[in-house]
């Protein structure tokens, strides 16, 4: 759980098929990066989302090393509780921050991007 915390590689990608300078979106449990083209910088909440997967991460990753030390302790079963919940909340952080995406991204282009694979958005680029 604490390499889950620590890293900060996104879980879900999406680019461009040509270019990454039209549309770059980057999701992980603890964060949201939006670069496009009438797209908001990022979805709401996410900083807090962010910050609190990681504040359950670290401490049921302490409290299960603690319980590991003791094994008697009173605490073991409140660890082990909380490690099994931190897992949940990163799994629902990560699918409410995906979610809230590709609204964005339906509400801005109409397309749905999909899950996994390449897709084309439909649209027209205007230029000099």
């Amino acid at each position: 759980m604490g390499f889950i915390a620590l890293g900060n590689e996104p879980w879900w990608t999406l680019k461009g098929t040509t270019s990454d300078q039209i549309v770059n979106i980057g999701i992980s449990p603890f964060y949201v990066l939006l670069d496009g083209i009438g797209l908001p910088s990022t979805v709401p909440f996410a900083s807090l989302t962010g910050t609190l997967t990681r504040v359950l991460l670290v401490s049921a990753t302490v409290l299960l090393g603690l319980s590991a030390l003791w094994p008697r302790a009173w605490w073991r079963k409140l660890a082990v509780w909380l490690s099994l919940s931190s897992l949940t909340e990163v799994y629902l952080s990560f699918t409410l921050l995906m979610n809230s995406t590709r609204t964005a991204i339906i509400n801005t282009y109409g397309a749905n991007p999909p899950m996994l694979g390449t897709d084309t958005l439909p649209g027209s680029i205007l230029g000099l």
